[in-house]
């Protein structure tokens, strides 16, 4: 891995979410960058939002004013990729869609010089294929950093197949300078913590849809046994004298607590038992 980094500013083309994210850890790390998007105002609305974070950060005691303050000069908005071109690295994120970034890396090899790395934060496309209609594929290489940036610390860097040594290690070495945690993934599909990672998520959902049948199911059943109990209620015809209410209050009370339990609307009628009992007048139990 290359142990010192070139002088001269890194490029981040994408001034969105992962853009703006990537270029607080950059600044905070004490890299200078060049920030392009290509809606109009983007970048210099994302380096507002930048100051915003880091003031607060400085405000919980997370980072010191001067450092935040600092961080912030050392972000430019720019204008064009032909700005980029006096970088020695230049990370995107831009759609997920492989022909805009396959567009978007031939126009950056023709900006930058030879020597310029060029990396995507594509969390699922071949890096081999980004890099396919780029002239010299070599500098090209994954850098699939999470969401948020800011707090996740892991970085993966993947080589494509014709990554060179040189610009492997030089993303493994800017995801340092960021203070983040670098692995190296191979290029396949879902890298390494995407591939990990699905099958448990998948799980996840389809242990929560069993258990939404299941409830379903139980609910049904409740409901069954509700209403069979109304319709039973709706049949009684009682002198609520205390020695019935004795008896019947209790079970409404524990009926609509089990109803409650699941969230069913359930509208009993213990309280009204309690005020003819204490009242001695006879009623007739119904239930609407």
């Amino acid at each position: 891995m290359a142990t010192a980094l070139p002088n001269g500013p890194i490029g981040i083309v994408g001034a969105g979410t992962m853009g703006a994210g990537i270029a607080q850890v950059a600044a905070t790390g004490g890299l200078d960058v060049k920030l392009f998007d290509v809606a109009e105002g983007a970048a210099d609305a994302a380096r507002g939002r930048i100051a915003g974070f880091l003031e607060r950060a400085a405000a919980r005691g997370k980072i010191s004013q001067s450092d935040a303050q600092a961080a912030v000069l050392r972000i430019e908005p720019v204008f064009s990729l032909e700005e980029l071109g006096a970088c020695f690295f230049v990370v995107e994120a831009v759609a997920e869609k492989l022909e805009v970034k396959q567009s978007l890396f031939a126009q950056l090899a023709e900006a930058c010089g030879e020597q310029t790395v060029l990396a995507t934060n594509t969390s699922s496309l071949p890096v081999t294929a980004i890099a396919a209609k780029v002239p010299g594929p070599d500098r090209v290489v994954g850098m699939h950093f999470f969401n948020p940036v800011p707090l996740m610390r892991l970085v993966e860097v993947i080589p494509g197949m014709n990554s060179s040594e040189f610009a492997v290690e030089t993303a493994q070495a800017v995801g340092a300078a960021m203070g983040r945690e670098v692995i190296v993934a191979s290029d396949g599909p879902g890298f390494l913590v995407n591939r990990v990672s699905r099958p448990f998520l998948l799980e996840a959902q389809q242990l929560l849809a069993e258990y939404q049948r299941k409830r379903k199911e139980a609910e049904k059943e409740a409901r069954d046994m509700v209403a069979a109990a109304k319709r039973e209620a709706d049949a009684i015809v009682a002198d609520a004298r205390h020695f019935v209410s004795a008896l019947i209050v209790p079970c409404y009370e524990a009926l609509e607590e089990y109803a409650r339990s699941l969230n069913l609307q359930y509208q009993g009628k213990a309280e009204l038992l309690r005020r003819a009992n204490e009242r001695g007048l006879p009623i007739v139990i119904t239930y609407g």
